[in-house]
Protein backbone atom coordinates (compact mmCIF):
# COMPACT_ATOMS: atom_id res chain seq x y z
CA UNK A 1 0.00 0.00 0.00
CA UNK A 2 2.66 2.27 1.16
CA UNK A 3 4.69 1.53 -2.18
CA UNK A 4 1.85 2.41 -4.49
CA UNK A 5 1.58 5.74 -2.91
CA UNK A 6 5.68 6.30 -3.68
CA UNK A 7 5.08 5.53 -7.19
CA UNK A 8 1.52 7.73 -7.66
CA UNK A 9 3.42 9.86 -5.64
CA UNK A 10 6.49 9.98 -7.80
CA UNK A 11 5.11 9.93 -11.25
CA UNK A 12 3.02 13.49 -9.89
CA UNK A 13 6.30 15.36 -9.14
CA UNK A 14 8.13 14.21 -12.11
CA UNK A 15 5.29 14.01 -14.93
CA UNK A 16 2.50 16.50 -13.45
CA UNK A 17 3.59 19.32 -15.70
CA UNK A 18 4.60 17.70 -18.59
CA UNK A 19 1.25 15.89 -18.85
CA UNK A 20 -0.74 18.66 -18.23
CA UNK A 21 0.80 20.24 -21.16
CA UNK A 22 0.30 17.80 -23.44
CA UNK A 23 -3.27 17.60 -22.45
CA UNK A 24 -4.21 21.50 -22.27
CA UNK A 25 -2.72 21.43 -26.16
CA UNK A 26 -5.49 19.13 -26.70
CA UNK A 27 -8.31 20.01 -24.96
CA UNK A 28 -10.33 23.72 -24.49
CA UNK A 29 -9.37 24.70 -21.27
CA UNK A 30 -7.53 24.25 -17.99
CA UNK A 31 -10.04 23.11 -16.22
CA UNK A 32 -10.95 20.31 -18.24
CA UNK A 33 -7.08 19.40 -19.08
CA UNK A 34 -6.62 19.60 -15.33
CA UNK A 35 -10.14 17.13 -14.58
CA UNK A 36 -8.54 14.63 -17.59
CA UNK A 37 -4.80 14.49 -15.37
CA UNK A 38 -7.10 14.03 -12.23
CA UNK A 39 -8.75 10.63 -13.98
CA UNK A 40 -4.93 9.70 -15.28
CA UNK A 41 -3.40 9.16 -12.09
CA UNK A 42 -6.52 7.81 -10.41
CA UNK A 43 -6.20 5.29 -13.26
CA UNK A 44 -2.58 4.96 -11.87
CA UNK A 45 -3.38 4.60 -8.07
CA UNK A 46 -5.92 1.79 -9.19
CA UNK A 47 -3.09 0.08 -11.60
CA UNK A 48 -0.82 -0.04 -8.52
CA UNK A 49 -3.53 -0.91 -5.97
CA UNK A 50 -4.34 -4.14 -8.00
CA UNK A 51 -1.15 -5.14 -8.34
CA UNK A 52 -0.50 -4.94 -11.46
CA UNK A 53 2.92 -3.55 -12.76
CA UNK A 54 3.82 -1.19 -15.34
CA UNK A 55 7.09 -1.44 -17.30
CA UNK A 56 7.49 2.06 -18.55
CA UNK A 57 5.55 4.54 -16.51
CA UNK A 58 5.97 7.44 -18.96
CA UNK A 59 4.92 5.55 -21.83
CA UNK A 60 1.94 4.00 -19.55
CA UNK A 61 1.01 7.64 -18.52
CA UNK A 62 1.17 8.87 -22.53
CA UNK A 63 -1.23 5.94 -23.24
CA UNK A 64 -3.80 6.71 -20.52
CA UNK A 65 -3.96 10.48 -20.98
CA UNK A 66 -4.48 9.84 -24.85
CA UNK A 67 -7.56 7.50 -23.66
CA UNK A 68 -8.67 9.46 -21.57
CA UNK A 69 -8.34 12.29 -24.20
CA UNK A 70 -10.07 10.83 -26.86
CA UNK A 71 -12.96 9.87 -23.99
CA UNK A 72 -13.47 13.32 -23.12
CA UNK A 73 -14.84 14.19 -26.72
CA UNK A 74 -16.32 10.58 -27.40
CA UNK A 75 -18.47 11.82 -24.65
CA UNK A 76 -18.77 15.50 -25.19
CA UNK A 77 -21.99 16.55 -25.56
CA UNK A 78 -23.87 16.64 -29.32
CA UNK A 79 -24.24 20.40 -29.87
CA UNK A 80 -20.03 20.58 -28.39
CA UNK A 81 -17.79 21.63 -31.24
CA UNK A 82 -15.03 19.28 -31.97
CA UNK A 83 -11.84 20.80 -32.38
CA UNK A 84 -9.99 21.47 -35.33
CA UNK A 85 -7.45 17.97 -34.67
CA UNK A 86 -8.27 15.24 -32.35
CA UNK A 87 -5.42 13.56 -30.06
CA UNK A 88 -3.85 11.28 -32.15
CA UNK A 89 -4.49 13.09 -35.63
CA UNK A 90 -1.26 14.85 -37.85
CA UNK A 91 -2.58 18.01 -40.15
CA UNK A 92 -2.27 16.71 -43.58
CA UNK A 93 1.03 19.09 -45.03
CA UNK A 94 0.53 20.75 -48.12
CA UNK A 95 3.72 18.79 -49.60
CA UNK A 96 1.81 15.41 -48.82
CA UNK A 97 -1.00 16.49 -50.56
CA UNK A 98 0.85 17.79 -53.68
CA UNK A 99 3.34 14.60 -53.20
CA UNK A 100 0.48 12.29 -53.40
CA UNK A 101 -0.59 13.70 -56.43
CA UNK A 102 2.70 12.36 -58.06
CA UNK A 103 2.07 8.53 -56.70
CA UNK A 104 -0.56 7.61 -59.25
CA UNK A 105 1.22 7.91 -62.24
CA UNK A 106 3.91 5.91 -60.16
CA UNK A 107 1.80 2.98 -59.29
CA UNK A 108 0.35 3.34 -62.46
CA UNK A 109 3.64 2.51 -63.72
CA UNK A 110 4.52 -0.70 -62.24
CA UNK A 111 4.37 -3.83 -63.69
CA UNK A 112 0.99 -5.51 -63.34
CA UNK A 113 1.43 -7.85 -60.64
CA UNK A 114 2.90 -4.92 -58.37
CA UNK A 115 0.38 -2.62 -59.39
CA UNK A 116 -2.76 -4.38 -59.05
CA UNK A 117 -1.73 -5.58 -55.48
CA UNK A 118 -1.04 -1.69 -54.67
CA UNK A 119 -4.44 -0.29 -55.47
CA UNK A 120 -6.11 -3.36 -53.63
CA UNK A 121 -4.30 -2.80 -50.45
CA UNK A 122 -2.78 0.93 -50.09
CA UNK A 123 -5.20 2.94 -52.36
CA UNK A 124 -8.68 0.86 -51.82
CA UNK A 125 -7.33 -0.25 -48.24
CA UNK A 126 -7.76 -3.36 -48.32
CA UNK A 127 -7.06 -6.00 -46.16
CA UNK A 128 -4.23 -8.50 -47.61
CA UNK A 129 -6.24 -11.64 -47.24
CA UNK A 130 -8.71 -9.87 -49.13
CA UNK A 131 -6.22 -9.34 -51.98
CA UNK A 132 -5.51 -12.37 -52.11
CA UNK A 133 -9.15 -13.60 -52.30
CA UNK A 134 -9.66 -11.34 -55.24
CA UNK A 135 -6.51 -12.10 -56.79
CA UNK A 136 -6.53 -15.42 -56.28
CA UNK A 137 -3.25 -15.40 -55.05
CA UNK A 138 -1.58 -17.20 -51.36
CA UNK A 139 -1.35 -14.40 -48.56
CA UNK A 140 2.31 -14.88 -48.47
CA UNK A 141 2.55 -14.12 -52.10
CA UNK A 142 0.24 -10.80 -51.84
CA UNK A 143 2.64 -9.59 -48.75
CA UNK A 144 6.03 -10.45 -51.26
CA UNK A 145 4.25 -8.35 -53.93
CA UNK A 146 3.07 -5.48 -51.48
CA UNK A 147 6.89 -4.95 -50.17
CA UNK A 148 8.42 -5.35 -53.81
CA UNK A 149 5.78 -2.90 -54.78
CA UNK A 150 6.35 -0.74 -52.18
CA UNK A 151 10.04 -0.57 -53.33
CA UNK A 152 9.29 0.18 -56.22
CA UNK A 153 6.94 3.13 -55.63
CA UNK A 154 9.67 4.21 -52.93
CA UNK A 155 12.73 3.91 -55.61
CA UNK A 156 10.92 5.55 -58.34
CA UNK A 157 9.80 8.80 -56.31
CA UNK A 158 13.11 8.56 -55.13
CA UNK A 159 14.34 8.93 -58.71
CA UNK A 160 12.18 12.25 -59.60
CA UNK A 161 11.99 13.52 -55.80
CA UNK A 162 14.51 14.78 -53.17
CA UNK A 163 12.04 14.46 -50.40
CA UNK A 164 12.79 16.81 -46.86
CA UNK A 165 11.87 15.12 -43.41
CA UNK A 166 11.47 16.28 -40.04
CA UNK A 167 13.10 15.45 -36.79
CA UNK A 168 10.15 12.65 -36.22
CA UNK A 169 9.85 11.80 -40.16
CA UNK A 170 6.55 13.96 -41.08
CA UNK A 171 7.54 15.15 -44.78
CA UNK A 172 8.07 18.84 -45.03
CA UNK A 173 8.75 19.62 -48.35
CA UNK A 174 10.42 17.82 -51.36
CA UNK A 175 12.34 19.05 -55.19
CA UNK A 176 11.43 17.52 -58.08
CA UNK A 177 14.83 15.71 -59.68
CA UNK A 178 12.81 15.12 -62.75
CA UNK A 179 9.20 15.31 -64.26
CA UNK A 180 9.30 11.98 -65.51
CA UNK A 181 6.73 10.90 -63.08
CA UNK A 182 5.66 14.20 -60.99
CA UNK A 183 4.27 16.76 -63.87
CA UNK A 184 1.33 17.04 -61.67
CA UNK A 185 3.31 18.45 -58.85
CA UNK A 186 3.98 21.59 -60.23
CA UNK A 187 -0.14 22.49 -60.61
Amino acid sequence: MENDKLVVEEAWAQYHQQLLSFIRSRVSSLEVAEDILSEVYIKLALQCKNENSIGNVLRWLYTVTKNAIADHYRHARPGDDLPEALPGETPVSDAYVMLSHCMLPIIQALPENYRRVIELSDIEEKKQQDVADILGLSLSAVKSRVLRGRAMVRDSLAGCCTLFFNKRGQLLSFDQKNEQYCKTCDD
